[in-house]
């Protein structure tokens, strides 16, 4: 069956294609002005500074490490030890200076100062054999840095000339040596005398001839 169409003048027409409104046929439309809305802007915090960059923080940190430890200072400060209760052990004694007449001369005591086992007593011995007086003897040690050493006041700084009837004269120092690691010893020494009120003298030089440090308290 043939379905009849109504006359064209009351046929309904439609655009073949529809736009869509853009803002500005609204805004010609309802006669007032749209405003757009404007989008915030979002302002991103600035980055943390590296660890690197704040040294103080980091310093904070590396002291708290485990691994950043310093070494406790070995001293010898509170530690005396009078000459008369020395008891000498059975080794020979060391030379460490023997020139110009005069000889010093290195005695380990037997036992070490009480509670201090990692500490060495030596009895310094200085003779002259020379027919002039010998004045301002000075002897001076320096150990490594994981070692102490102290000297305590020598007996005195003067030698009388060599006199073959009389016992020969001696100026006694004791030295003590602080070595907790059981490390190996040499000593640094200066020695400064002057001899027949004259002839001034300067000699130094390295002691290593020291007993093992396990053997320390009982020589």
């Amino acid at each position: 069956m043939q379905q009849s169409l109504p006359p064209e003048d009351q046929q309904v027409k439609w655009d073949k294609q529809l736009c869509k409104p853009t803002l500005r046929d609204l805004q010609s439309k309802s006669g007032c002005t749209i405003t757009p809305i404007p989008i915030p802007t979002f302002v991103s915090d600035p980055p943390a500074p590296l660890l690197s960059s704040q040294p103080s923080l980091a310093a904070s940190l590396l002291e708290m490490s485990p691994t950043h430890t310093e070494a406790a200072e070995v001293s010898l400060t509170d530690v005396f030890v009078p000459l008369e209760s020395i008891k000498p052990s059975s080794l020979l004694p060391v030379t460490v200076f023997d020139g110009h007449s005069l000889r010093v001369l290195f005695h380990f005591a037997r036992d070490s100062p009480p509670s201090r086992p990692d500490v060495l007593v030596v009895i310094i011995s200085m003779l002259s054999s020379a027919p002039l007086p010998v004045s301002n003897i000075n002897f001076q040690t320096a150990a490594p840095k994981c070692m102490a050493v102290k000297l305590q006041p020598p007996s005195g700084t003067e030698l009388p000339a060599f006199n073959p009837v009389l016992p020969p004269a001696a100026v006694t120092q004791i030295l003590l040596l602080a070595n907790p690691n059981k490390d190996k010893v040499q000593l640094q020494y200066t020695l400064t005398f002057t001899m027949g009120g004259q002839q001034q003298h300067s000699e130094a030089g390295a002691v290593e001839q020291f007993p093992p440090a396990e053997t320390w308290g009982s020589l």
